[in-house]
């Protein structure tokens, strides 16, 4: 392979210039454009507009060969003026031209026709739009940039949507399941708030449960285990059941060393992540198996779920998480204390500015080593790279700093490659009389809310790289704009966000409302421009309302989502911008905009009214993180986050992360600076993943003592090393938990599924067909001894006894004609094909020596044909897996009567 001579320098860890990006190509290392930063040059942006100065710092050093001498150019870069298009050299895609341009990358090509522009009208002196088309078709997308990431793959499919706007996305991590009763609404009610309830239901709210009984917290975990290989790891290339079964094993031994003996039988568990203990009943503080890297050798095999790679944490930081690498969250959590500090905002912008950055390099690692998408795809990749490669590339992972494989990767790429804020960038080119249209909207509607053109132009909108003077709606954190500056943001990205937001929102988050007709079909890229500028000047005209003396660059800080995270474009990054729901996620997503079937009628300021919106747009974690849990835990949620710290056993964060941006430029007149870290904590040594040696101890560095997991390292930490105090921890135990735990098991019938499992085992080992299975019998849950399908994972061939005593119904009157009508309507099928084993007609025992229950005195109505007629009805029709066909109902008449032939004949029927 040709070796660049500069190769050593990179190496070397020499830092990566403020772009990737820029120079010629190396005529034989892959066509790439490599950089060194060995000047620094500064400009200031200057705007009439906004009236303020951004001053963004990069370099554009590029290596060249002629005639075999490699040397160094610099590229002189003009002092630009308020007139000037751009305040930097165009970015060049790999076939010269510019992002969106028709030509070259100095000069804006030819402008074809909009599909605005034939909609487009004079009246009163100003245009308007007039029969706009809803959505934009597949067959317009472009081939735009020249080099694009792939596509993510959802069970094995590659989709032009981001999974990660998706809320409901499959997972078998949590050891507790829920089970609160709630059952998806299929047709759609509206409640009593007047939201249309649809689809799943958020989870009950629960109580907290400290502790577990010992063996059905093995019981949990040997399932989660054995579910997690069976729906994963044994789809993997070469899997080997025998294989899977040792990893199995041992990940068993070592996930149980993190139960805690509590009491005499029972074990309570904290998070590995935070160090907090977790609650076992179902919610976002219950157990579930995290996967720490993408990969881990075990027994010279790449696997996914195999030790020393998997650990428990709280179920709403692993949908937090998802798929990224380990250090997101410790900086998420940084930018949350940050955020939450107490000190006065220009000596926090510093640590915020560095948490920026950071999760964007964090992002250029997640794409350049295609860590989001299929498992089967990370094995392939990861099985083409030497064992250094794969040791250099976890570390990385896990610390964030770089090396020589990550110089490869960002070779060849454009900016767009890792600032992407569509899959596929629009063929379609707006004329700028169509996009003033709607730009004056927009001024419309920011004056609509107080807003002045420059302070709607300095919090809400970037330079047009087409037009001098012209400014393009921009809804994302300041922090982000110099990024896309850079990559060339226009008016035809603006609207493709937009229409891939709307088109993930209605296949995903949205579905069930659409499928049942209460979607927004009116609803289009355009109108969503304007509705995404009216809920954000809502928020900035109430943040000057509270902070009357903030600068118009602290005001812009506070833009954030309800988590107070930022909001950005780009695919892969934590803080992406997400259609949300908003009061909870059981809910219609509606915007609140009226059904104008002409868009030349159409005037956000009449026609869209924000208080009647169930959609809010958070950054992609709080989403997630918030998922389908109760609401009046998502407060503890966010606080809890914030414990995650950045130096832990399976992690430790460079404080040069955030340091610089490793592609693209950023507001160099804001000073990173590095957080302190919580506590200093040994980091395990990544030889347990690559090679196969065993895993290093959890030690306590200052006083030597080892811990059986990361999360009680983590707590012997913070409470004895740490630097917080132990009131700034979240605390949801209460002074009576031993009792609510008793209550709370006491509640629930604690079946052993691994009955079930060994006979369904059993059969399958004898080969019996499905229809000569064992029929299993146990007590429904209205009999009141809890759920029995609980910790079940196999319901079929079950059946459910019930035992009905109308005298203990308090609810049932105590009169014969009540007594009738409950027995012949009274459903007891809940769990599944049902028996109602016992059935009595008895009556309370303080009115059953009345002469109204007498049976001496009353024999016409013990004996009438009305009960017998209500004995007919009560048969019961299970399901025909069952294989026993029909079943009359069997009923105690408790002694009362004499039974009749009438009575006989339902009996001996079947």
């Amino acid at each position: 392979m040709h070796k660049c001579p500069d190769r050593a320098a990179q190496q070397s860890g020499f830092p990566l210039g403020r772009s990737a990006l820029g120079g010629p190509k190396c005529p034989k290392y892959r066509g790439s454009r490599i950089q060194r930063p060995v000047h620094t040059l500064r400009r200031r942006h200057s705007s009439p507009e906004i009236g303020s100065h951004t001053e963004v710092q990069r370099c554009s050093i590029s290596i060249n060969r002629k005639d075999d001498q490699w040397y160094g150019r610099r590229h002189a870069q003009p002092q630009l003026s308020s007139s000037s298009t751009s305040s930097r050299v165009p970015l060049k895609r790999k076939d010269g031209n510019s992002l969106l341009s028709g030509g070259n990358g100095s000069v804006p090509g030819p402008f074809k026709q909009s599909r605005l522009d034939a909609f487009v009208k004079p009246v009163s002196g100003r245009a308007v739009l007039e029969n706009l088309p809803v959505q934009r078709t597949s067959d317009q997308l472009s081939d735009l940039p020249a080099k694009s990431p792939a596509l993510p793959e959802i069970y094995g499919t590659h989709q032009d949507v981001d999974f990660e706007d998706v809320d409901d996305e499959p997972a078998n991590v949590q050891l507790v399941d829920n089970d609160t009763g709630l059952q998806p609404i299929q047709e759609g009610v509206i409640d009593d708030q007047g939201f249309i309830r649809i689809g799943p239901q958020p989870m009950k709210l629960q109580d907290h449960v400290r502790s577990a009984p010992e063996g059905l917290a093995d019981v949990l975990l040997k399932e989660k285990i054995r579910i997690n290989h069976r729906f994963t790891d044994a789809k993997f290339p070469g899997a080997d059941s025998s294989l899977l079964k040792r990893a199995s094993i041992s990940l068993f031994e070592q996930l149980q060393e993190s139960f805690t003996k509590y009491m005499e039988s029972h074990v309570t568990l904290l998070c590995d992540y935070t160090g907090l203990p977790v609650s076992w009943s179902p919610g976002p503080h219950s157990p579930s198996l995290e996967c720490i890297l993408p990969v881990v050798l075990f027994e010279n095999q790449l696997a996914y779920h195999a030790p020393p790679n998997v650990c428990l944490v709280m179920s709403f930081l692993n949908w937090a998480k998802r798929q990224h690498i380990p250090i997101v969250l410790p900086l998420v959590a940084v930018w949350l204390k940050t955020w939450d500090s107490e000190s006065a905002f220009e000596s926090r912008k510093g640590q915020l500015a560095w948490a920026f950055n950071a999760l964007s390099n964090a992002a250029i690692l997640t794409q350049a080593f295609h860590i989001v998408g299929s498992h089967k795809n990370h094995l392939n990749l990861w099985g083409t790279w030497s064992s250094s490669t794969q040791r250099e590339v976890l570390e990385m992972l896990r610390t964030g700093n770089v090396g020589p494989k990550l110089w490869y990767e960002l070779q060849g790429e454009n900016i767009q490659s890792f600032y992407r804020a569509v899959w596929r960038f629009p063929a379609e080119k707006l004329q700028e009389r169509t996009t003033d249209v709607i730009y004056d909207n927009l001024l419309r509607i920011a004056q609509s809310y107080d807003l002045s053109v420059s302070e709607f132009e300095y919090y809400c909108t970037v330079p047009s790289p087409r037009f001098p003077q012209k400014r393009v709606f921009y809804p994302f954190y300041i922090l982000s704009k110099p990024q896309a500056q850079q990559s060339n943001w226009d008016w035809p990205v603006m609207l493709k966000v937009a229409e891939e937001m709307l088109f993930n929102m209605r296949r995903f988050c949205n579905k069930h409302a659409e499928q049942a007709g209460h979607g927004e079909k009116h609803m289009n890229d355009i109108r969503l421009v304007y509705w995404m500028a009216m809920d954000l000047c809502r928020q900035i005209k109430g943040i000057k309302i509270s902070r009357p003396t903030a600068t118009r660059e602290e005001i812009a800080f506070c833009i954030l989502d309800r988590w107070c995270l930022p909001r950005v474009p780009w695919k892969l990054h934590m803080f992406k911008a997400s259609l949300c729901k908003k009061q909870d996620h059981g809910i219609a997503m509606v915007f609140g905009v009226t059904d104008v079937p002409n868009d030349k009628l159409f005037d956000p300021l009449q026609h869209v009214d924000l208080h009647l919106a169930t959609v809010t747009i958070d950054s992609v974690f709080t989403n997630m993180a918030m998922r389908n849990f109760p609401t009046a835990t998502w407060p503890n949620l966010r606080l809890t986050a914030t414990h995650v710290p950045l130096h832990h056993p399976f992690w430790a964060v460079s404080p040069s992360l955030g340091n610089a941006l490793w592609v693209g430029d950023w507001d160099s007149s804001i000073v990173p600076e590095a957080p302190r870290p919580e506590f200093e904590i040994d980091l395990l040594s990544i030889e347990a993943w690559v090679d196969g040696h065993p895993r290093d101890p959890f030690r306590c560095r200052k006083c030597t003592k080892n811990f059986s997991s990361a999360g009680q390292l983590l707590e012997h930490h913070r409470c004895s090393h740490g630097l917080q105090n132990a009131r700034d921890l979240p605390e949801i135990f209460g002074p009576d938990q031993d009792a609510v735990d008793k209550a709370y098991w006491d509640q629930r019938s604690l079946k052993c599924p691994y009955c079930v499992y060994a006979n369904r085992k059993a059969e399958d080992k004898l080969k019996v067909t499905s229809n000569n299975r064992l029929h299993i019998h146990m007590m429904g849950s209205l009999w009141g001894s809890g759920k029995p399908t609980e910790f079940l994972r196999d319901t079929s061939f079950t059946a459910f006894d019930d035992h009905r005593y109308l005298k203990w119904d308090t609810s049932v009157e105590a009169s014969h004609d009540a007594y009738i009508k409950k027995s012949c309507s009274d459903d007891r099928n809940t769990d599944g094909p049902t028996i109602v084993g016992e059935w009595s007609l008895a009556v309370p025992d303080d009115v059953e020596k009345t002469d109204a229950w007498n049976p001496q005195t009353q024999k016409e109505f013990y004996t009438s044909g009305s009960l017998l007629r209500c004995m007919h009805m009560k048969r019961i029709l299970l399901d025909g897996s069952f294989g026993l066909g029909r079943l009359a109902l069997v009923m105690t008449i408790a002694g009362l009567i004499e039974v009749s032939s009438d009575f006989q004949d339902v009996r001996h029927d079947h």
